[in-house]
């Protein structure tokens, strides 16, 4: 969420907190017990390589939502 908030809204006004607040949620899932480092770590990777290749096929036009037939 916080990779494609990024994305969105490049300002570092609203980057700085999203990604503070992730990082706060994914501390927080391991000192609760909830979650182990590694479910968390891949979580980050699996959430932010899904958001970098979903911004970039809005890109490059290859998905286009707004397309009419």
């Amino acid at each position: 969420m916080a990779t494609a908030f990024s994305f969105l809204f490049p300002y570092k006004k609203i980057i700085v907190p999203v990604f503070l607040w992730a990082l706060i949620v994914a501390y927080k899932r391991i000192a609760l017990g909830l979650h182990y480092p590694t479910n968390v770590l891949s979580g980050i990777v699996i959430g932010s390589t899904e958001a970098i290749v979903t911004f970039y096929a809005f890109e490059l036009r290859l998905v286009n939502p707004l397309k009419t037939k």
